[in-house]
Parts: structure tokens; sequence; C-alpha cells
């Protein structure tokens, strides 16, 4: 190539990159952490607020479990990291994977979402606003325990009403640290 075609080259070169748009931020937030939960990526940033109540400032933090499907015939991976909780809502990321029970499966899909919880008396709630399927769902949450569990229940019930499910949950503070003695086995 001679000079003349290399210049005319490089100027449509430098032009070209010079209108690029610059690279876009992988996350929500410019402080956010990424963590992988049930298969899924998940951009967090918890920032707890002193505008908490007491009894909700235990949630703060990621959470990770399973709902037993179908009592102990099977389970669904599912995952949740409060962020923040303010005047009785928090602010959660909810993950879950596909699951299979003997009375109910999750094969649609795997997924994450911004679902925001409410709070009362120290526990949460997780309701559905809109139906999937003719179905409405959500999540009831007890109060973290001591050693780093919430028990709690998933509510499947028809939008007309006519059938209703729960399948127990429990969630653990993640990641679990390491137990420092063996768990104590009651005498019969």
């Amino acid at each position: 190539m001679n000079r003349i075609a290399l210049a005319i080259l490089g100027s449509l070169l430098a032009a070209g990159c010079a209108t690029q748009a610059e690279p876009q931020k992988t996350s929500l937030q410019p402080d956010a952490k990424h963590i992988r939960l049930c298969d899924q990526r998940v951009a967090y940033a918890i920032k707890p607020s002193d505008a908490a109540r007491p009894e909700d400032r235990p949630y703060y933090g990621i959470w990770k479990g399973d709902v037993m499907l179908g009592g102990s015939s099977g389970t669904m991976c599912v995952a949740m990291v409060v962020q923040d909780i303010r005047q009785g809502k928090a602010d959660n990321w909810w993950v879950w994977n596909l699951g299979d029970g003997q009375d109910m499966t999750n094969f649609q899909g795997m997924g994450v979402a911004n679902w925001w919880g409410r709070m009362e008396g120290g526990r949460m709630f997780l309701d559905s606003d809109q139906p999937y399927l003719d179905n409405l769902y959500g999540f009831e949450f007890g109060p973290p325990d001591a050693r780093g569990e919430i028990r709690g229940k998933f509510k499947v019930e028809s939008t007309d009403r006519a059938r209703k499910a729960a399948y127990p949950v429990v969630l653990y503070r993640y990641p679990t640290p390491a137990p420092t003695a063996a768990p104590s086995v009651a005498a019969k």
C-alpha cells in the first residue's frame, strides 16, 4: 500500500474508534458485587439502612436453600439477597432454578427477579401480584434463627381460589460458616 492509502485507512480507523460507544457496565450499580446462586449470576449491593426496624435487621444478607416440592420427593433451589429494608418493605433479589416434585414441577425456567418483600412483625412476605399459568405464588418466612436459618413456606393458589398448596422452604445464610463443633444428639 502506498502512504496516501495508509493515511486514509488510518484516519478512517481513528474516526471509527472515536465514534464507538463506551463499553456498557455489567452491574446495575457501580459498587455491586457478584455471586452465583442457583446457577444464576446475581449483581447485588447490600446497604443496610438505619431505618430498618430491629426485628427486620437479621434478614440482611444472602440466603440460599430449597423448596421441598411434594413433601420430600423433590426440591428446587431458591435464594434471596436482602439488600435493603425501609418502611416495612424489603428490596430483594429472588433467584430460582428448575425443580421437580411429586405434585409440582418447574420446568418453565430459572431466573432472577427484583422481588420486593413486605415486613410484618419480624416476618417477611413475598406475594405475586400477577398470575402465572393461572396461579398466584408467594413465600412467607419466619425470622432468621441463631443457626442462620430461615424457615417458611412456598404458597401456590389458583386464581379462582379453588386450589391451594404450601411447600416447606429452608434458607441458610450463605456462605454458611463451618460448624465449630459436631451437633449433639439427644438420647432417646
